[in-house]
């Protein structure tokens, strides 16, 4: 299932096109309000919140810049930045807008304490390596095969 198919906030309702998903190539036959049935992702992150912990989601909070489509429109999750904001994870990983480091020209943010990733891709295979220490976390934005395209170091 796709995020955008998912409703963000428990509040929001999704305007479903089909009443089919498919289950492994196969069409299923669904309920028109099949996907308003299933838990938004506001929801799914309720229990997320361990002290230092690191989250790894698909989708990027919203409203920053790992979020940012070619056209500059926002598409992350709200209910996301919202937990990030509220429980402060140690660090967040993040990917599904591909463009969106490229567009604007950042692979991090900070939201709080938080450290925010969305490496990137476009026709290479971006990585960032992280060493965390007590006091910092080091970040090194790579192109597959090593070649180093920035590094920063986020004091704790």
């Amino acid at each position: 299932m796709k995020n955008f198919e998912r409703r963000d906030l428990r509040a929001d309702i999704v305007n479903q096109s089909s009443s089919y998903i498919l289950d492994q190539g196969s069409p299923v036959p669904v309920s028109e309000y099949y996907l308003n049935d299933l838990p938004s992702i506001e929801e799914a992150v309720e229990s997320f919140g361990l002290p230092n912990s690191i989250w790894v989601t698909h989708i990027p909070p919203s409203g920053g810049i790992l979020d940012v489509l070619q056209n500059g429109q926002s598409v992350g999750s709200k209910a996301l930045r919202n937990k990030i904001v509220k429980e402060q994870p140690l660090l967040t990983l993040h990917g599904h807008i591909h463009e969106s480091p490229i567009i604007t020209g950042r692979w991090y943010e900070e939201i709080g304490n938080t450290v925010s990733i969305n490496a990137g891709q476009d026709k290479d295979l971006h990585a960032v390596i992280i060493d965390i220490e007590p006091s910092k976390i080091r970040l090194r934005h790579t192109l597959f095969g090593g070649h180093l395209i920035n590094q920063d170091n986020l004091n704790m």
